[in-house]
């Protein structure tokens, strides 16, 4: 079922769009990220660094330095994602489909985006698209202290008089689907970039 499809048989109003390998996918190796961290990392926890330094995703290590430093752990992520994610603003492939429907849902729905990417980034991105002025709110990795699956970017975005029902999260993984059902909202999964992989 398409999303528009979707959308008006269940009768949303308000959309949540996931960001990068949703609307977009940033063509990066987010291994590297972890490589440019490597000597803060060892610093501030190297015993954490050890942990994680051959596995093949950067989330759990930067989930790890959060969990375990709080707001020292969350300050260094938060300058090297940003300053990592900024380095490819102009280095994305668009998901033309999706970005069509968007287009097409701005007179009808609410929209918003949730990501675990930096706002600087989101910004940056949409301004290039022309599309900055598209979404009511605009939640990112600074703005939350727990990024997805954590339901806290939802509290950011949720109108109290709007039930849960009207909302939908569209995404890609399962931290989306994870942090839509911990909000209590519907999800629905947009896979264009796996399959085009």
């Amino acid at each position: 079922m398409s999303l528009a499809s979707y959308i008006s048989s269940h009768k949303k109003s308000h959309i949540i769009f996931d960001f990068d390998a949703t609307l977009v996918l940033i063509n990066v190796d987010w291994l590297d990220l972890a490589k440019a961290m490597r000597e803060d990392i060892l610093e501030l926890d190297e015993e954490l660094w050890k942990e994680h330094e051959n596995t093949a995703r950067v989330s759990p290590l930067l989930t790890g330095l959060q969990e375990k430093h709080g707001d020292k752990g969350r300050a260094m992520v938060l300058k090297h994602v940003t300053r990592f994610e900024l380095q490819y603003k102009d280095s994305y492939t668009k998901n033309h489909k999706l970005l069509s429907e968007v287009a097409a849902f701005r007179d009808k729905y609410r929209m918003f985006i949730w990501s675990s990417n930096s706002r600087e980034l989101l910004e940056d991105v949409l301004r290039q698209l022309d599309m900055s002025d598209w979404f009511d709110v605009i939640v990112g990795r600074g703005d939350v202290g727990h990024i997805k699956p954590s339901p806290e970017g939802f509290e950011l975005i949720r109108d109290p008089k709007v039930p849960l029902e009207r909302y939908v999260l569209v995404g890609d993984s399962s931290h989306d689907e994870a942090a839509a059902k911990a909000a209590g909202i519907d999800f629905y999964k947009h896979d264009f970039f796996e399959k085009g992989r």
